[in-house]
């Protein structure tokens, strides 16, 4: 049965080989290995079996003794003689054990394994020393790979294994079921790192990591995820082997380098590949970091060596917390080489012995410098041998074996019944799961199913630093914090590292990849790590208000972010004030075409004055005085209301000037036709046609209060405009053009009449400049930008401007023909009264009229027969009286007669020759 079990054992083993060649280390590298020491045995009734990495692990060669796990061997060493001695733990039964060393190597901890399984005598010489008893439980081993390895070893041949050192949560699976261990699993280890990363507000680190399976890969994987729930950024993770090269190490550091403001580095691997790494980057210089780091390596005795105390000074460990026990320090510090004849008891110490105290206990060296140790030397205090290191878990490994043990035995006070054989290791087990005691972290040990530690963890968080003894600079570990019950208490000052390899500073560093961007900066991350990062300005009309704002936020259309982009000003809503130059302007020409029109129409008025479309003239003085009072509509702010409003008022007083001009020239040219009686008909309709024109333009998109956004001038341009604005103002154009067209046409017959200084030629000359002077204008209306106010002040000093055209059109000639030529004003005002006269005859109705004409007219006949008197009076003194006249009266009477024979329609048969008028019929 047992050399099939071992058959079976030799093909796993086999192939455990195979796979940890590819996860764990480059067995290529390793050539033929130098035989194995002996292991360090002692004999009991129950056997205890020990897996130490004693020696440090070195590919291709052997590495020399660990002191750490030296110590530690001792300490189950010692942990085993003291329960030997006790009374009351396992009365009359012996502990023996039996260390073996892995070198911190998987393979060989699974090859030495195979000494703790039961073998007969039967079995192949090449297998296990048959006359050595089995193990009823091993202890180790230290390293997370080779603990993975044994314990399915261990699990298949149901031996109990407790390890002292290993953390890998792998460990806490349930196939793992004969392994139990005394320490926290590494997520409570990495919680207590958080929490320390978290008190000193560092933001970002650095992570480094082992390439194996059962430590690096799977702590890394832990500590990034709850890295993340923290919102703490590892801006660089890199991880490396025991065989690294010295130059892939090298770019490790390059690489660190380039993060100038990472200052924390917290590193996940094992003892003997960080320390190559240390050392290179010993060589390197890399130096000013601050170094976290798991018990696995920062336990070591090695980092307070000057080999490696440079780079990781002022580090802080996460270690388990233990009670230092001064009978154990007593005991190491009396330990010897014991030799049996020519064999040493404990071939470990002995090659630590040599050399450290450069002798040899072999009875030929071969060596004639090399002296012989005599047992009567001692190891200097200061040997790392000697250094403080914690042990309890290692203890408390011991104390569960024996516990469980004592519980399985039956034992009393006094005697156990030492009847147990390997077959009964699930009875152990369970004994030992069942396991409760104070252990020696101050603790209680007890163990879940899984085998993991019931009670929480507690860790010591050490600070390495510096120390001179003898003018030698060294390094020291102070604790200065706990990490108990899930928190961190703080209780002594830490002690930095700087960019000097001696200097020392009590200030906490600052880690981050990237500053904090300020407001009105935002993040750019460098390349593709979303931890560092470049603060970029918000551009354009953006800003950010909140620190490492990750994006800038737009402003609104109408505000403008401030200088600092920290936030947004509203642009201020400008309108088309009075007080600015723009509206002087339109105030100033349309005050000053107001007061010249008043004084024009004060002058006609006064001195009587008028011209054919003078029983217009209040209409169109009206309307002439509303061209230059309309403009100043656009001082109006724009509301949706006072748009339409302006839309509507500010072209009328164009349309009623047109459509009276128009109905002049029409009675101008056909004199039979009088259409005073109509003048309100006609206004009344094209008025009504222009409203129906606005009202279109407003239903369908007339004009509304718009914005105008200007930018660089931080200005918001209101003014009344809409997407219909530019086809209502085209419709009302060609309307008043239509109204121009036919005042054209019937001023057209009267541009060369004489009559009243030519008045029909101003008229036509009126209707022909404002169609050319408005077409100019659609023209540029459409040349000038929407934005601004340029189109709304374009039409207002268009309207101020054809006021301008029909005052100085229309009644500027009329001064000059008042000024130079005022019989032609005469003529004009005769024929307006004869007009008057007939338009007062036939119209006029009432009574009172009808008198008053009665009376008028019995005057006139009285006056004619007055001059009929005086025309036979002249007949028969003719000469006299015509010599009279002529010097006096000729050119006035003739004139006065003239007039009045016309006005009466008298006909006088009586010719008077003259020789100054002819002949002229009366």
């Amino acid at each position: 049965m047992a050399v099939s079990y071992l058959t079976l054992f030799l093909v796993i083993t086999s192939l455990t080989l195979m796979i940890n060649s590819k996860e764990v280390t480059n067995d290529a590298l390793v050539e033929e290995a130098t035989p194995l020491p002996e292991s360090f045995h002692r004999v009991g009734d129950f056997l205890i079996g020990g897996l130490f990495d004693i020696h440090f692990f070195q590919v291709g060669t052997d590495g020399p003794i660990n002191p750490l796990s030296l110590q530690w061997m001792y300490a189950m060493v010692f942990a085993i003689e003291d329960i030997n001695n006790r009374t009351d733990l396992l009365p009359n039964v012996t502990l023996g054990f039996d260390i073996h060393d892995t070198r911190g190597d998987a393979n060989i901890a699974v090859s030495n394994s195979l000494d703790f399984i039961t073998t007969d005598t039967e079995c192949d010489s090449s297998l296990p020393d048959p006359t050595r008893s089995s193990a009823i439980a091993v202890i180790g081993p230290r390293t997370n790979n080779a603990a993975v390895d044994t314990a399915n070893f261990f699990n298949l041949f149901k031996v109990p294994q407790v390890s002292y050192a290993a953390t890998s949560s792998i460990l806490s699976q349930a196939q793992y079921e004969y392994f139990l261990r005394t320490v926290s699993s590494v997520e409570n280890q990495i919680d207590a790192l958080l929490s320390v990363i978290m008190h000193h507000n560092w933001t970002t680190v650095i992570l480094l990591y082992t390439d194996d399976f059962a430590f690096g890969r799977d702590t890394r994987q832990i500590f990034t995820e709850k890295s993340i729930e923290l919102e703490i950024c590892i801006a660089l993770a890199r991880q490396f082997r025991i065989d690294s090269t010295p130059d892939e190490l090298s770019d490790i550091g390059r690489e660190i380098k380039k993060f100038e403001n990472i200052r924390v580095i917290v590193a996940i691997a094992e003892e003997s590949p960080m320390l190559v790494l240390l050392s290179q980057f010993k060589r390197d210089r890399l130096y000013g970091y601050v170094w976290l780091g798991t018990d696995s390596w920062t336990v070591s005795t090695q980092l307070i060596n000057p080999d490696y105390y440079p780079v990781v000074k002022g580090m802080l460990a996460i270690v388990p917390h233990t009670e230092q026990d001064d009978d154990f320090h007593e005991y190491i510090h009396d330990v010897r080489v014991q030799k049996s004849g020519l064999r040493v008891e404990d071939p470990f110490l002995a090659e630590y012995w040599e050399k450290q105290l450069n002798c040899t206990f072999a009875m030929t060296s071969g060596l004639a410098d090399v002296r012989q140790c005599d047992n009567e030397e001692e190891l200097p205090s200061s040997d790392p041998f000697f250094e403080y290191v914690p042990v309890g878990s290692i203890f408390d490994a011991v104390e569960t074996i024996a516990l469980a043990l004592h519980d399985i035995l039956n034992c009393t006070s006094t005697y156990c019944s030492k009847e147990y054989t390997t077959s009964e290791s699930h009875l152990l087990l369970k004994a030992m799961n069942r396991s409760s005691f104070r252990g020696h972290s101050g603790n209680v040990i007890a163990f879940t199913t899984y085998g993991d530690l019931a009670t929480s963890s507690w860790y010591d968080i050490k600070n390495l630093i510096p120390s001179y003894q003898n003018a030698t600079f060294n390094g020291q570990w102070t604790t200065v914090s706990e990490w108990k019950h899930e928190e961190l208490a703080m209780f002594a000052p830490t002690i930095w590292s700087t960019i000097d390899e001696v200097g020392r500073t009590d200030e906490a560093p600052r880690s981050f990849c990237s500053s904090q961007c300020s407001p009105g900066e935002r993040l750019t991350n460098q390349d593709t790590n979303s931890c560092c990062w470049n603060c970029t300005k918000c551009g354009g009309n953006s800003y950010s208000q909140t620190e490492n704002s990750d994006e800038c936020t737009q402003c609104a259309n109408n505000q403008s972010a401030n200088a600092p982009k920290t936030g947004c000003d509203d642009f201020t809503n400008y309108f088309l004030e009075i007080n600015s130059l723009t509206g002087i302007l339109v105030v100033v020409s349309a005050i000053i075409g107001l007061v010249i029109s008043l004084i024009i129409f004060f002058i006609l008025i006064v001195k009587k004055v008028n011209g054919s479309f003078s029983r217009y003239g209040e209409a169109i003085f009206i309307a002439s005085l509303s061209c230059f009072l309309t403009p100043l509509l656009c001082f109006i702010r724009p509301t949706t209301w006072s748009c339409s409003l302006v839309a509507i008022i500010q072209p009328l007083p164009v349309t009623i000037l047109l459509t009276l001009l128009m109905i002049a020239s029409y009675s101008m040219y056909d004199t039979r036709k009088n259409m005073t009686g109509k003048t309100f008909l006609w206004l009344g309709v094209t008025i009504a046609l222009q409203m129906v024109i606005v009202t279109i333009w407003i239903v369908t998109g007339g004009p509304e209060p718009q914005e105008t956004i200007v930018r660089p001038e931080g200005l918001v341009y209101v003014k009344c405009a809409s997407s219909g604005e530019l086809p209502g103002y085209f419709m009302v154009l060609v309307y008043q053009i239509i109204l121009d067209i036919a005042g054209t046409v019937f001023s057209y017959s009267l541009r060369m009449d004489k009559a009243n200084f030519y008045e029909g030629k101003f008229i036509f000359s009126t209707f022909v400049v404002h169609v050319m002077f408005w077409s100019a204008v659609s023209v540029t209306y459409l040349i000038l930008p929407p934005d601004k106010h340029a189109r709304t002040v374009l039409l207002s000093q268009c309207l101020t401007v054809s006021g301008y055209i029909f005052v100085s059109s229309l009644f500027v000639p009329k001064l000059y023909a008042l000024k130079y030529k005022p019989q032609m004003l005469r003529q004009c005002t005769l024929s307006r009264q004869r007009q008057q006269w007939k338009f007062k005859r036939k119209h006029v109705k009432s009574r009172k009229v009808s008198n008053r004409r009665n009376i008028y007219l019995r005057g006139c006949r009285q006056v004619i027969r007055t001059l009929k008197t005086e025309t036979l009076f002249i007949g028969s003194n003719i000469r006299s009286l015509t010599e009279s006249f002529h010097r006096r009266y000729e050119q006035r009477f003739w004139t006065e007669v003239l007039t009045f024979s016309r006005l009466y329609d008298l006909k006088i048969d009586i010719m008077v020759k003259s020789p100054n008028i002819g002949g002229t019929q009366l």
